[in-house]
């Protein structure tokens, strides 16, 4: 999607009855066409979620269109990040399907397996950014932000969370203080 969206791709607006088409058929649809209905009809932020209304459309589809700009030279790649052929001494920013909330719909997300790369990725001079609410002791959070979430299960919807950016201890002195997120 976002790479159509780049070569200047103009999306139209996708009715309810397209939507649910798109959503069960997923693998006869071509992928751009399923990123943007997803996202642009992100229910609570989540793909394919539900159908949000047109207002809520509209905004996402703006948020989107908005964000072009920035992006431009950026290398999109598809595919578990555990396949990523990525350049040395790399930024990476990893926003993985929080623990205990919402899960994929597939076979679900290894959180133990994902953590261990992070550390690998680490230890070959990366910069490794994570996105979650909680992480293992040998990571720290460097910012943080509570909020009301609008993600996860029926039981954690709706309640106050602290979202946090997390980096391995290994690097607390790169960004000063090892408390920062707290």
């Amino acid at each position: 999607m976002w790479r159509r969206l780049l070569e200047g791709w103009e999306p139209n607006h996708t009715t309810e009855v397209e939507y649910k088409m798109l959503r069960k058929g997923k693998d006869f649809y071509p992928d751009h066409i399923i990123g943007w209905a997803g996202f642009v009809h992100a229910y609570r932020s989540i793909f394919f979620g539900g159908y949000s209304s047109a207002k809520t459309a509209i905004q996402h589809a703006n948020n989107i269109k908005s964000q072009l700009h920035a992006l431009q030279g950026v290398e999109f790649q598809a595919g578990s990040y555990a396949d990523l052929v990525i350049p040395a001494k790399s930024i990476i920013y990893c926003d993985p399907p929080y623990a205990m909330t919402t899960e994929y719909h597939d076979d679900g997300f290894d959180h133990t397996a994902f953590w261990n790369w992070c550390r690998a990725m680490d230890k070959k001079g990366h910069r490794v950014f994570i996105s979650e609410y909680s992480a293992p002791e040998d990571f720290i959070p460097i910012w943080s932000k509570t909020r009301v979430t609008g993600l996860g299960n029926k039981s954690n919807r709706g309640i106050l969370q602290t979202e946090r950016l997390f980096i391995h201890k290994s690097k607390a002195k790169q960004y000063g203080d090892d408390s920062l997120g707290n």
